[in-house]
C-alpha cells in the first residue's frame, strides 16, 4: 500500500518508495511516497504500533490472508487475499531481502525514451515498475549506463527488438552488454564527474549538467577505444 504521508508518524516500517515515472537520469522527482513495510521477516508485533493497527483494521476482512469469500457491507461478494501463513497485517511475501534496499544501488526504469539510471544512497524501495542493480563500482556503472556510447551499443545490438521510440532495459539484455574495465585512475575520473552531477541534481533537478555529461561521454569513448568515425556515428544517432 502506497500513501502520500503528510500526517503519519515516520517509523521504521514506513519506508521510502520510488517508482518508474519518477526515476530520471542521475536524479529522481520526489513525491514523498512511503510504503507501509510490514514484512513478515521483520516479525512485527502490530500492537506496538497502535496508530497503524487502527489504520489497517479499517480494511478488514479484505486484507486477511485466508483466501476466504465474504460479503462486504453493501452485500457484494468479495474475497480476501490469497491464503498464506502470514499475519493479517503483513505483506504476502516475506521480503527477507529487505536489507538490500537500504544499501547503495542503481535504480532504473525498464521501458524509457532515454537512459534513466539513478544512483541511490537514500534507501529507496523500488516498487514493481522500477528495478535495481546492486554490487560494486556503482557510480562508475551509473555514469556508463547513462552514457551515449553504452546507450547506442545497447540499442543497436542488445535490446532484443524495436520498441517504437523506446528503450527496454530488460535484465537478460543488460547482462549481455560488454562493460569496459577501467584502471583506478580512469574510473576515478568518471566517478568524480558523476559525483558532481549527482550533487548538482540533488540541489536542483532542473540544472543543466550537459557539459559534465559530455565529459563522461568523452571518457567512455576512450574506454571503448572508439575511432573518430565511430564516435561521429554515435553522436549523430543522439542528435
Amino acid at each position: 500500500m502506497v500513501y502520500q504521508l503528510t500526517h503519519l508518524l515516520f517509523i521504521n516500517i514506513y519506508v521510502h518508495t520510488i517508482y518508474r515515472t519518477i526515476v530520471r537520469r542521475f536524479y529522481y522527482n520526489n513525491p514523498k511516497l512511503y510504503v507501509i513495510g510490514t514484512f513478515p521477516s521483520l516479525k512485527l508485533d502490530i500492537n506496538n504500533y497502535p496508530f497503524l493497527n487502527d489504520f489497517l483494521r479499517q480494511f478488514l476482512p479484505k486484507i486477511k490472508q485466508t483466501g476466504e469469500v465474504f460479503y462486504n457491507e453493501k452485500g457484494v461478494k468479495e474475497k480476501t487475499r490469497k491464503k498464506t501463513p502470514n499475519e493479517w497485517f503483513e505483506t504476502q511475501d516475506s521480503i527477507s531481502y529487505y536489507k538490500e534496499f537500504v544499501k547503495p544501488k542503481i535504480i532504473f526504469s525498464e521501458i524509457v525514451s532515454e537512459p534513466q539510471f539513478y544512483y541511490d544512497e537514500e534507501g529507496f524501495y523500488p516498487e514493481a515498475t522500477a528495478f535495481l542493480i546492486s554490487g560494486n563500482n556503482l557510480k562508475y556503472l551509473t555514469a556508463l549506463l547513462n552514457s551515449k556510447a553504452l546507450t547506442f551499443l545497447f540499442k543497436s545490438f542488445y535490446m532484443g527488438g524495436e520498441l517504437v521510440g523506446k528503450i527496454r532495459y530488460k535484465k537478460a539484455f543488460l547482462e549481455e552488454v560488454p562493460i569496459p574495465i577501467p584502471n583506478e585512475n580512469e574510473e576515478q575520473k568518471i566517478v568524480n564527474i558523476a559525483n558532481e552531477i549527482l550533487l548538482a541534481k540533488k540541489h536542483n533537478p532542473n540544472c543543466d549538467t550537459t557539459k559534465l555529461e559530455f565529459d563522461i561521454d568523452s571518457l567512455v569513448y576512450k574506454l571503448y577505444q572508439l575511432t573518430e568515425e565511430e564516435i561521429k556515428i554515435i553522436e549523430n544517432a543522439n542528435a
